[in-house]
């Protein structure tokens, strides 16, 4: 799915004429496209269309192509596309806020449009297809898609940049572009500072956590990660060019060290930028005057909006000065192009040109760059890339230049036409080869690939709904069996969680239905509690053949025997000497903060920081921890607000498989908890057992969930 399909229609003669598309993102995905037989989705590149003509283009493209059209109507076009996309979400994404509109009618469109195109999709996918939407127009989609396929595995990637929270958070409708991409299962950025970004804004904006870039979202797995997107490196290297192809330098022009930019119209290109550098160039290094000339190929983009149409004049005024300034009688140091240049044409001039000069201020990839090396089969030339595109991250032997630094630009240009051929074969050989190894079919099928990979893994980590029909089957299960053993968590998961004590005092319904559990001869139940042993043997002192596991599982108390025992006879604390100062460092710096210290655990709760500072500081804290338990007897976990640091040999985990070596006859287990100690003992557990986490938020190894210990209590008294 993606705003447009890779195909050009045209009218000529009252007929419509097809023609293939071609570009980085057609020539990437073609092939996968070909071996998957799926449909490609899309606008088909004209408004307005006839009624009478539509079902004659619909038929042609989908039995010829496999591509389905989304029509539009031309102010359906301008809401959605000139528009909230590129009014809006494009200028935005760049870091132009100061050409950023935000205009209720146009984000009302753009909803409507995106509502539209998922209309379309629904007509042909099932409800477990693969669906891989596109780019920044359909942000929405992936939600839309969720809510009517939930089982269905769905991809988004992202072609432009994603900013920074700062920036993003200026969007009045930020929310709902972020639940939007949110219904994915996978999301793509090019590159880690884009991925990092996204993240960023789904905890500050959203309150959503991630681990390794992992977020739980409506109790599924989201993956967000980068796939740097590649251009067909053998289709540039081997190009050949046709015998009579069009001559596009004169003889004079083929003489001089060419600097070449190739570029669509756009305010976040630089161009401006590059052409007053290029002027301080002249200035500083007189040297080159007659010697040198700047080849500036422009391509016309969104001419009818006011700020390009600004910058097209702009860009006009500053070639006139430069070339009446500094142009002679058989020179003229800017050749500006202003139209499109067939592949051909361009290959011809990447081959020619001694510098590639690509400095946009703000690029999602930039192919340009990648599309040079590539085509330099004699891999001489040098690039000057901006540290503003995303291919930056990967060339990193190019000379890499601030694209607002004038000085430095100009100074750049000169060390490129310096650069011994040596040099710049060493240099080009290393990022061809890099380019080669993730090239643009390695890309789509990497993302396809993981796409399928976290969906199925998505599967297996998402829990059911503790609703009334399966309430209903537990509690067969436990009539029909003769033997069985419960674990029961208390704060969070039999009450709400609170650091006050009086606020979590066992109620006379918990009582009861405790008391009425355990006092079957048949069962087992285990009330398993990080609490101290003392409080919670004189809080259920009243249920008298109930067990418990007190401490994160240091102790087990056995009502037969009337006695505690230790998990472990020698518990050595002398390590949270080591660990305490570290923590408590970090509460310091982080209000809100605090530990919570136990005989065999410490932990640092944030539940109640600013969850942006509280990542920041997690990430400092764990790499001091680290290095600290390293090679000792102690492990760090991650929960929901919480990082832990405990004995490897004391958990509640293993306090449930000792008491199941007891129970060797139990046909039924049940084990209930709500938060990362907990998971330790869902783990532990047979396969069979029934478990169930109270919350949602996160992933867990537990079947079901319920998200209040109201439902637990609904449970256990169908139970009883």
């Amino acid at each position: 799915m993606s705003n447009r399909l890779p195909v050009h229609i045209k009218t000529e003669a009252n007929k419509y004429l097809f023609e293939r598309s071609v570009g980085g993102l057609t020539t990437g995905l073609i092939n996968l496209f070909k071996k998957m037989k799926g449909y490609w989705i899309g606008w088909p590149g004209i408004n307005d269309i006839p009624n009478k003509d539509k079902s004659k283009i619909y038929n042609k493209l989908k039995k010829d192509y496999r591509y389905v059209p989304v029509f539009l109507r031309n102010d359906e076009f301008e809401g959605f596309y000139n528009g909230f996309s590129n009014s809006t979400i494009w200028p935005l994404f760049h870091y132009q806020s100061m050409h950023t509109t935000y205009d209720q009618s146009q984000w009302d469109t753009y909803k409507d449009v995106n509502k539209k195109f998922c209309k379309k999709i629904l007509e042909y996918a099932g409800k477990k297809d693969v669906i891989w939407v596109h780019d920044y127009q359909l942000l929405l989609l992936p939600g839309m898609l969720r809510k009517a396929l939930p089982e269905a595995t769905i991809g988004f990637f992202l072609h432009i940049p994603f900013p920074s929270q700062e920036l993003f958070r200026l969007i009045p409708w930020r929310q709902e572009v972020l639940e939007g991409m949110l219904g994915s299962d996978l999301i793509g950025f090019h590159t880690f500072d884009y991925t990092r970004h996204f993240l960023s804004c789904c905890l500050r904006l959203a309150n959503r956590e991630n681990e390794f870039g992992m977020m739980k979202v409506d109790n599924r797995p989201v993956y967000a990660d980068t796939f740097p997107m590649g251009i067909d490196v053998k289709k540039f290297f081997d190009f050949r060019t046709k015998k009579n192809k069009p001559v596009l330098l004169n003889k004079d022009l083929a003489k001089k060290k060419i600097i070449l930019s190739v570029d669509r119209l756009d305010i976040s290109k630089g161009m401006l930028e590059r052409l007053i550098s290029f002027e301080r160039f002249l200035e500083k290094y007189p040297q080159w005057i007659g010697k040198v000339t700047y080849i500036l190929i422009c391509s016309p983009s969104r001419t009818h909006i006011l700020n390009y149409q600004i910058l097209k004049k702009k860009l006009d005024e500053l070639v006139g000065n430069i070339n009446g300034r500094f142009s002679t009688f058989n020179w003229t140091p800017v050749n500006y192009i202003y139209q499109s240049v067939s592949q051909e044409g361009l290959i011809d001039l990447y081959r020619r040109a001694h510098v590639a000069f690509v400095t946009p201020l703000r690029d999602g990839m930039n192919l340009v760059a990648k599309e040079y090396l590539a085509s330099r089969n004699d891999y001489k030339g040098v690039l000057i890339l901006s540290e503003g595109a995303g291919a930056c991250n990967e060339l990193g032997e190019a000379l890499i230049v601030n694209p607002n630094d004038v000085e430095q630009m100009a100074d750049s240009l000169n060390n490129a036409l310096m650069l011994p051929v040596d040099e710049q074969k060493k240099r080009n050989k290393i990022m061809i080869t890099r380019l080669r190894r993730y090239d643009i079919y390695r890309w789509g099928e990497d993302f396809m690939e993981t796409l399928i990979e976290k969906g199925k893994k998505g599967e297996q980590l998402t829990n059911i709904e503790l609703t009334e029909p399966i309430m209903n089957r537990i509690v067969n299960q436990y009539k029909s069996a003769q033997r069985r053993v419960i674990f029961l968590d208390y704060d969070g998961t039999l009450v709400t969680s609170s650091r006050k004590n009086e606020k979590v005092l066992p109620n006379n319904e918990i009582l009861k239905l405790l008391k009425k559990l355990s006092s079957v001869k048949s069962n087992r139940v285990v009330l398993v509690s990080r609490r101290n042993r003392k409080i919670l043997r004189k809080w259920f002192s009243g249920c008298k053949y109930l067990d418990i596991v007190a401490e994160h599982g240091l102790w087990i108390y056995r009502h037969k025997e009337n006695s505690w025992e230790p998990l472990e006879q020698h518990v050595d604390s002398e390590w949270q000497a080591h660990i305490r100062p570290i923590l408590e460092t970090y509460v310091d710096r982080t209000p809100g903060a605090y530990i919570e210290e136990k005989p065999h655990s410490l932990t640092w709760n944030y539940r109640k920081s600013d969850p942006a500072l509280a990542e920041i500081r997690l990430r400092e804290m764990t790499i001091n921890l680290l290095s600290i338990v390293a090679g000792k007897n102690l492990e760090i976990l991650r929960g929901n607000k919480v990082v832990g640091v405990k004995l490897n040999n004391i958990s509640k985990g293993k306090a449930a498989l000792r008491i199941l070596e007891e129970e060797s006859e139990a046909d039924f287990m049940m084990a209930v908890g709500d938060d990362w100690t907990d998971e330790e003992m869902f783990a532990s557990l047979p396969e069979t057992c029934v478990t169930i986490k109270v919350k949602y938020e996160e992933l867990s190894r537990a079947k079901y969930f319920t998200k209040s210990p109201k439902g637990i209590l609904t449970l256990l008294d169908k139970i009883v």
